[in-house]
């Protein structure tokens, strides 16, 4: 990985993408409950949500009603899209 922490990729009215960039084991408090969801999408890395593997090159979704707390299981990338609506 290049250097460890986050950047915004785009950040605009109608959404905002930021990449994360982190090593083996650390994890990501992305969101708490009843928040809205964020599209996650691993790059070079596989990651644990809870008891799931998301993988590396798929997407998913978190769930509004629960929080969601990332682990790599190797140093990678995650992309996070998120603001799809706003309550202005």
């Amino acid at each position: 990985i290049r250097k460890k922490g986050q950047s915004a990729m785009a950040d605009c009215p109608f959404f905002r993408i930021r990449k994360f960039n982190a090593e083996k084991d650390q994890i990501l408090d992305l969101k708490g409950s009843n928040q809205q969801c964020m599209l996650l999408n691993p790059v070079g890395c596989n990651l644990d949500i809870g008891n799931d593997i998301l993988p590396a090159g798929t997407c998913g979704m978190s769930p509004f009603s629960e929080s969601c707390k990332v682990r790599f299981m190797e140093d990678g990338v995650l992309l996070v899209t998120d603001r799809f609506y706003s309550f202005k």
